[in-house]
């Protein structure tokens, strides 16, 4: 279940985002808060935040798209939560617009791959081909969440006591975050259960999706009651809460203990056999040409990625070899891949009993059909295969199954297959001007000279090329060139969906495809916007690279004047031997201390005015080095001191010294 697994990494990162981008958080508070702790958040903090957000949402919607709709909800839960709760409007709609914000831009970020999943079958894209009834799974199932192999039990329920518990046992923010997971589990449980019934009139994705929310809220709410017995429960008196409290503690740790019994062995119960080994039991790079393999059945056992064929039935189509992590994406299926579908229908409507020479044109030479892939089957108790599919594929003619089957899937060979490059016979390069399914059916494609075996699909492609009709098993496309010799071959529709180049003399021949500009354009819009958005994430300001001011250096650090007093001088009221500056303290001393403070202090002016004097005069500044006024000092000619900028008329201008370091500081930012 890939799609589950991007889904339970995401969801913590969106609710931990969206609450900072909303100014809710718990740290450096002082008091307790009626319901949620609320702080300040500057506009650039903000744009980081939802930057981050944005990308991590991205990233999960390109491998996982079903994966925006659980962002969504999630911050719907948490706007319907907060208000439910009696936080403020403010915060509610912060949290939702963040959630939005953030699919909105996941969708950008992904263009125009994203585009592809407006039209028809998009939604299919997301949630998953449908089955054919409801999934019928259960509550009960639902409640012990088990999806799959790993069984849970009924100690399993007991992780939602917690749920309950917390509601009851915490307050002030504890409670807030209470109500927010009971919002999570209550929203995306009962939408499980809806969806598992066949009630609502959309399909969501499948329960490994819906229940991501919920496990999440039910680690959040065992969290606020660990938070809470110590404030709420141990501190207050005792009631309700105290033995309420200490039985959510016993059932969080009971809960889990399936869980940690399950994965003590370290393969997290992963099924030994899986569908990935048919492939390796099939040929590779065989010299009859290569082939595609043709997988229906039911949906839940596909190994890849698949396209809705009837209710219940899925099908795709893989190139020969390995299935790779590609195999999880669908996409929208091309016209091609919709014949496919067309021919599939034909078969089980009995109009035709060739179905392997209409699947020919397309390469398929394989037709499997999974029933078990230890997951959602296992060999000992199998899905059983779609009603009537088996028989329709028995029916037909030019389609072999082998003596034995393999006991998890069902495998049938095109005896008419025509390799995915081959160069046609002269019958076959005939048909290949017609469209129709009749025209084909009627077509033999045996006897095609392969082209090119192993090479890409994507090309290039090249090897010697005899002349004829170089068939090409994808959708016609101007993009694909094929040159012989150097010299160009023009396309044409072949079967009137895949593509033929009709080669005048054999050589040596290059099949390649040609990528629009328009590609290379959206690449470039993508990296730039990525690169921006994670600059923006990381708070990195452009202003850090731009060249920045030299500090200025003092280069003359001597003392501008000495305030003692002249040598032998004595304050005025200064008692005889004793310090001019500090008085007894007693109060019936006769010794006026202001005075003397105030001689000293005019005793330094004056000197420190004829200093200055001096220096305006024309004369080498000087410094005084002594501790005496009357002391003769040393001059030292001071050298491109930087004050001197800010002195107009003998005046320091303050203003301008300090307003030049602040924006040395912050480096010109007026922010």
């Amino acid at each position: 279940k890939w799609t589950g697994l991007v889904c339970y990494a995401l969801a913590p990162w969106v609710v931990h985002l969206v609450r900072r981008i909303a100014g809710i958080d718990t740290r450096w508070i002082d008091t307790e808060p009626e319901f949620d702790s609320l702080l300040p958040v500057s506009v650039a903090k903000r744009r980081r935040l939802g930057a981050q957000l944005v990308l991590v949402s991205a990233v999960a919607f390109a491998f996982a798209p079903a994966s925006l709709l659980m962002v969504v909800g999630i911050g719907v839960a948490l706007t319907l939560a907060t208000l439910a709760g009696g936080g403020t409007w403010r915060s509610a709609v912060a949290q939702g617009l963040a959630a939005l914000g953030a699919a909105l831009g996941a969708v950008v970020l992904n263009m125009p791959w994203s585009l592809s999943l407006i039209g028809r079958g998009g939604w299919t894209a997301i949630v998953g081909v449908p089955t054919s009834g409801p999934r019928a799974l259960g509550v009960g199932a639902l409640l012990r969440m088990e999806i799959g192999s790993l069984q849970f039990g009924v100690l399993g329920v007991a992780l939602f006591l917690p749920v309950v518990a917390a509601l009851v046992v915490a307050r002030s923010w504890r409670f807030a975050w209470a109500v927010r997971a009971a919002a999570l589990v209550v929203l995306f449980g009962g939408l499980a259960v809806l969806d598992d019934r066949d009630v609502l009139p959309v399909r969501l994705p499948d329960a490994s999706v819906m229940l991501v929310p919920v496990a999440l809220g039910m680690a959040l709410a065992a969290a606020c009651v660990v938070a809470a017995f110590d404030r709420d429960v141990l501190s207050g008196s005792f009631g309700l809460r105290q033995p309420l409290g200490v039985l959510s503690l016993v059932a969080a740790a009971v809960g889990v203990v399936p869980g940690v019994l399950s994965v003590a062995d370290g393969r997290w119960n992963m099924p030994v056999r899986t569908l990935q080994t048919v492939t390796a039991q099939l040929p590779a790079d065989p010299p009859e040409g290569d082939y595609r393999i043709l997988w229906i059945g039911d949906p839940r056992v596909v190994p890849v990625a698949s396209w809705p064929y009837a209710p219940g039935i899925g099908y795709a189509i893989t190139d020969d070899g390995a299935l790779t992590f590609e195999h999880r994406f669908s996409g929208i299926p091309t016209a091609v891949e919709r014949e496919v579908a067309d021919v599939l229908g034909q078969m089980a409507a009995g109009t035709t009993l060739r179905g392997g020479r209409l699947l020919a044109q397309y390469g398929i030479r394989y037709v499997v059909v999974p029933v078990a892939d230890g997951f959602n089957g296992t060999i000992d108790h199998p899905l059983p295969a779609p009603d009537g599919l088996v028989d329709v594929l028995d029916d037909q003619l030019d389609l072999a199954s082998p003596l034995t089957r393999p006991p998890n899937y069902l495998l049938y060979e095109n005896t008419a297959v025509s390799p995915t490059r081959a160069t046609l016979t002269d019958f076959g390069a005939e048909a290949s001007k017609q469209a129709g399914g009749e025209a084909v059916a009627q077509s033999d494609l045996r006897g095609s000279t392969p082209f090119a075996v192993g090479s890409s699909g994507r090309g290039p492609a090249t090897g010697q090329l005899a002349a004829g009709t170089l068939h090409v098993a994808v959708p016609f496309d101007t993009g694909w060139h094929l040159s012989v010799d150097g010299a160009g071959v023009p396309a044409r529709r072949a079967f009137g969906s895949t593509m033929a180049f009709d080669v005048p003399a054999a050589g040596t021949a290059r099949l390649e495809y040609h990528t629009s500009p328009l590609r290379w354009l959206w690449l470039l819009l993508h990296a730039a916007a990525t690169l921006a958005l994670t600059v923006l994430a990381l708070g990195v300001r452009a202003t850090r690279w731009l060249p920045r001011r030299r500090a200025a250096v003092l280069t003359d650090a001597s003392p501008i004047a000495d305030l003692s007093l002249p040598d032998g001088g004595e304050a005025a009221g200064a008692l005889d031997g004793e310090d001019p500056f500090v008085a007894d303290g007693l109060p019936e001393q006769s010794t006026d201390v202001t005075a003397a403070a105030d001689a000293a202090a005019d005793a330094g002016g004056a000197h420190l005015e004829s200093v200055l004097a001096e220096s305006s005069a024309g004369e080498d500044t000087t410094a005084v080095t002594s501790t005496d006024v009357g002391a003769e000092v040393d001059a030292e000619p001071v050298v491109d001191d930087p004050i001197d900028n800010y002195l107009d008329d003998d005046t320091l201008d303050l203003e301008a010294v300090f307003a030049d370091d602040l924006d040395e500081q912050t480096g010109g930012d007026p922010s």
